[in-house]
This record gives C-alpha cells, structure tokens and sequence, in this order.
C-alpha cells in the first residue's frame, strides 16, 4: 500500500445499550493506532472519554480482535447526544483519510453519526451513516 493510499483502521466501534450476539470482526484494512491496540476496557476507557451525559465504553472481545463498545442510551435522559473524546497524536499527511469498521444492531434510535477532528485550531467533521442494521460495516473518511 503506498504512502498516498494509505488508510488508517480505527478499533471496531459499535453503538447502541442493547445488542444481540455481534457477528466476528472483520480483519483490519491497514495499520492501527498504536493507541488503539487495547487489552482491557480500562485502556478502551482512559481512551474513550465520555462526554457529559454519554455512558463508559467497554473493551469486548472476539476472538484475537476486541471491539469498543460504545454504549448509547436515550431513555429517561435529557441529553441529546453520546459522544467520547479520543486523543490521538500522529501525522495523517500523508493519509488519504480513515477508516474504522462499526456495527448496530439497531441504529433507529440514531438521526445521526459523526467523527470529528481536531488539527491545530481548527475543527472539522464528517458524517456517516448507517447502511445495514445487524451487520458490520467499513466506513472511510477520505481527507477530501
């Protein structure tokens, strides 16, 4: 793969409080952050920072691989959003952009996904969505 077709594979992330028996993680794209080569939910959880009202990740295992759970729940709540900070620091210059692979089993309780990225003083998102309820999916976000 070269430099310019570089593309970064996050940890599995899924979402949603309730889930049913999650199918094996699909092997990774390219090569991780090192700070996401996680071993136990405590390492997912000094990672995963929980925003104000969102819930603690926990590190799942499957198999070899392991996923972050991040847990999003609505009821008898008065947030609007689940969002967790992760603070990577590494030079995606030379990325064409990430990729991570997500799994719901149940996204109707979501009206919306994103990632955002912080580089210097500015901010900048990308939105995704979910294609399939059930499955795995590999989403890319392309720097462009």
């Amino acid at each position: 793969m070269s430099a310019k077709r570089m593309v970064f594979s996050l940890v599995a992330l899924a979402a949603c409080a309730l889930f049913a028996q999650v199918p094996t993680v699909p092997a990774s794209g390219g090569p991780v952050f090192p700070e996401f080569q996680l071993d136990n939910t405590a390492a997912a959880q000094a990672l995963f920072v929980p925003m104000e009202g969102s819930l603690p990740v926990s590190l799942v295992p499957a198999g070899k691989q392991h996923w972050v759970r991040l847990p999003v729940n609505f009821v008898g709540t008065d947030h609007d959003r689940a969002s967790w900070d992760v603070q990577v620091t590494t030079d995606l210059s030379v990325a064409q952009g990430i990729e991570f692979d997500f799994y719901s089993p149940d996204s109707s309780p979501v009206s919306s996904l994103a990632v955002y990225f912080r580089s210097g003083d500015g901010w900048y998102s990308a939105r995704f969505g979910v294609e399939r309820d059930g499955e795995w999916q590999r989403v890319l976000i392309d720097k462009s």
